[in-house]
């Protein structure tokens, strides 16, 4: 024991884990990265992902071999913090290929092709396309879909309609200007 004294503790070198990434990013296999550490980082660490993965339906595999789906897409354009969680040692990232896409354009911030997630509805790519201008006709979207027989079917929803319109591959979504005859 000593009376009176300091003690200062300083950490030298933080622990370094090693996840495992998988799929389609520039670098698969081990990656060794210092605590703490979140999804979209250990990504970044392996390289990034490659333009035929997905951003949307990454999984991580806990090894008791349970596995969680995260969207860094919704996490870049919504700040939804769930969809970067904490890293743990001993999880694995797989990152699959890019599924099917889904454009949408006109009156909205961000008009672009969008993967499709399964059960996605036309708002929620709306929403990922940063939402309505000031100018859409909410209640004349247009869905632009390609039929079995290769036909172009449109389809005129409303924006109740369009929250329970599932997303198909190919499909195009286009929100009007309410300006527009």
């Amino acid at each position: 024991y000593y009376r009176g004294g300091e003690f200062y503790c300083e950490l030298v070198y933080p622990r370094i884990f090693v996840v495992y990434v998988l799929g389609d990013v520039l670098r698969p296999g081990p990656v060794e990265i210092a605590a703490p550490f979140r999804l979209d980082m250990i990504i970044t660490a392996a390289g990034g992902v490659l333009d035929r993965g997905s951003l949307r339906e990454i999984q991580v595999r806990d090894p008791d071999g349970n596995a969680k789906m995260y969207d860094l897409v919704r996490l870049q354009r919504l700040g939804e913090l769930a969809q970067n969680p904490m890293l743990h040692e001993g999880q694995s990232v797989f990152v699959p290929s890019r599924g099917g896409a889904a454009e949408v354009s006109g009156e909205v911030w961000r008009g672009a092709s969008y993967e499709v997630v399964p059960g996605e509805t036309v708002m929620d790519l709306v929403h990922l396309s940063g939402g309505f201008t000031t100018n859409a006709d909410r209640g004349r979207i247009v869905l632009e879909r390609i039929t079995r027989e290769n036909e172009v079917s449109i389809i005129k929803l409303n924006e109740q309609s369009a929250d329970t319109t599932v997303v198909q591959d190919r499909d195009v979504i286009v929100v009007p200007d309410s300006r527009s005859f």
